[in-house]
């Protein structure tokens, strides 16, 4: 017998790779493949008999993550991103909150899973990294980023959200009328990175020196003046407090936005 990828298992690496591509990558639950393994091949697999299958699998590739995760940590830029995630723990399966998060460099991906989103989870997984770490405003990188090799960007697509909630409903026309010259700053900003995505790094990196330096800094002189009639706790309040934190500097702010 040819030695196969999970000893004293029946399943060859080819079963198992279907198997495993049919569930991540095709989306197909395990309890549907068994009803096509005996539809299409007279073959009876029971789900769990597949779920120790997989187990296995994510035995083997932890150590390609783990070589993943290491190429990603010595490049010089990150983004990331987390999601809350119903799991079942414990003999009894017991339903907790967990989180799923995601760290990419746009070319690969490496997921880890957690029972808490506490700010140590994403210190420990980049540990050792220096360069730019792109995420949200989520408190639970404020750790991460106070080391001093690594400098956190912050997301326009997420400023953008925050000003197009607060663009609708009743209310003031002020307020209406500011969410939408911030939408139409943001927009702009869009609509240059669309034009410059095929260039090299560094003509893009020009490109928003000559065309979005202007846009931005007009748009922080805004931010600070709305800030001082509008209440924090608003909601357009808040799209002004979300956008004027440090992290949202994706575009070369100076230290001070």
């Amino acid at each position: 017998m040819p030695p196969f990828a999970l000893e004293r298992s029946l399943a060859a690496d080819g079963l198992l790779a279907k198997i495993a591509v049919d569930k991540y990558a095709d989306h197909i639950p395990l309890n549907r493949q068994a009803k096509r393994f005996k539809r299409e091949c007279g073959v009876e697999l029971t789900v769990s008999t597949m779920c120790g299958w997989m187990a296995g699998i994510a035995g083997l590739l932890k150590h390609v993550v783990a070589v993943s995760l290491d190429e990603l940590k010595q490049g010089s830029f990150i983004q990331s991103d987390a999601t809350g995630l119903l799991i079942l723990e414990g003999r009894k399966n017991q339903v907790k909150r967990g989180h799923l998060w995601c760290y990419t460099d746009g070319v690969q991906v490496v997921y880890r899973s957690t029972s808490t989103g506490k700010q140590e989870n994403p210190a420990d997984v980049l540990r050792g990294f220096e360069g730019t770490l792109l995420t949200d405003g989520a408190s639970a990188y404020n750790l991460i980023s106070k080391s001093e090799e690594v400098t956190r960007a912050g997301c326009w697509a997420h400023a953008r959200r925050k000003f197009f909630e607060g663009r609708g409903g009743s209310g003031a026309v002020a307020r209406i009328s500011r969410a939408g010259i911030a939408l139409a700053s943001i927009g702009a900003l869009f609509q240059v990175e669309r034009e410059v995505a095929g260039l090299s790094p560094e003509s893009r990196e020009s490109a928003r020196q000559r065309r979005l330096r202007r846009v931005l800094f007009d748009f922080k002189d805004r931010l600070d003046q709305w800030s001082t009639t509008i209440r924090p706790r608003r909601v357009l309040g808040n799209s002004i407090t979300h956008a004027k934190k440090p992290a949202a500097n994706p575009c070369g702010f100076p230290r001070a936005w």
